[in-house]
């Protein structure tokens, strides 16, 4: 079986900071990457050795970035500082603060960019302008119930878990299930979890034809949300009685802005995954999962007639 077509060409990955950027440059073959800037900071570079994935920055970008879902190989993890304990993790734990919210609209987005069947694809890290802009334009709120990105994200996170439903079985009224889920947004808000689902894992970048849809693998782990739901059971809203109904093994990738060929950007994110069969061995990271989203390679219909109006602009996001 043919491989689909992958990021072709050449391959960038930056990050806008004050101290000077890093770069990728390299041909789908086997010529050398050229690096500057602060490698393990800003990204991480895991390698597949086998079953295993081994941080090297040191290794060829391009073919990081070559897998499938059957075999995503490794992954080029974007935003990487927002786990580490200074600037990013601990940072911007409660985005309740003002001036914790304020440093997390403008975190630099750290972008893989190149070329996808002849046509410019750039895949970025999110920050709080992409979280809490309302989608209609206005400036970035983090109040439960804006209509943007994490409100949005919560509600499909709801909605595909099916939890009012499971919450209502279980005795909830309306006013108890919403408040259930805004206690579960403000636990992201105040706990790292927007910064969390930031850092995306780019394993693969794919693209069968030209106007294909763009297939990317995210590395993940499963499991990610069935305890954090568990504890604002048996904590917040005070039912540990009722843990033993949450859905075992709740899943959410991170998220992926993806903008290409002058579309407006995409948010992409999955709750489905597929196992990876690869792990790492330090203990404190699995990607033992790969989440695969699709990205529109055209406009969608409904948008077609803006485009044509020159609305473009109205749709995009605010560059930082």
């Amino acid at each position: 079986m043919v491989r689909a077509t992958c990021l072709a060409l050449s391959f960038a990955v930056t990050a806008a900071l004050a101290a000077p950027s890093l770069s990728f440059a390299a041909s789908m073959g086997d010529n050398p990457v050229s690096v500057s800037g602060i490698a393990g900071i800003d990204y991480y570079v895991w390698q597949q050795v086998g079953v295993s994935l081994i941080r090297n920055e040191a290794v060829p970008l391009s073919p990081i970035l070559q897998g499938n879902l059957a075999s995503p190989g490794g992954n080029v993890e974007l935003f990487a500082n927002s786990e580490l304990p200074g600037p990013g993790f601990e940072t911007y734990r409660d985005l309740s603060n003002p001036g914790i919210f304020a440093a997390f609209l403008i975190q630099p987005r750290t972008t893989v960019a190149g070329t996808l069947n002849g046509a410019p694809i750039s895949i970025r890290s999110l920050n709080g302008e992409d979280w809490f802009t309302p989608f209609g334009g206005g400036a970035p709120t983090p109040a439960y119930g804006a209509n943007n990105l994490a409100n949005k994200w919560l509600s499909d996170f709801f909605g595909f878990y099916n939890l009012n439903t499971i919450l209502a079985g279980a005795g909830f009224t309306p006013t108890d299930i919403a408040n259930a889920r805004l206690g579960l947004f403000a636990q992201f808000l105040t706990n790292n979890g927007f910064p969390r689902l930031s850092d995306p894992n780019i394993s693969y970048v794919n693209q069968a034809a030209p106007g294909a849809g763009i297939e990317i693998g995210l590395a993940g782990g499963d499991n990610f949300l069935t305890p954090a739901i568990q504890a604002l059971l048996a904590g917040p809203l005070g039912r540990p009685d009722l843990v033993s109904i949450v859905p075992p093994n709740m899943q959410a990738s991170e998220l992926v802005r993806v903008e290409f060929n002058g579309l407006p950007p995409q948010y992409l994110y999955s709750f489905t995954s597929v196992p990876s069969g690869l792990s790492t061995t330090d203990g404190t990271e699995s990607y033992n999962t790969t989440f695969q989203v699709t990205a529109a390679a055209v406009p969608e219909p409904a948008s077609l007639g803006v485009l044509a109006l020159g609305g473009l602009a109205l749709l995009a996001r605010r560059r930082r």
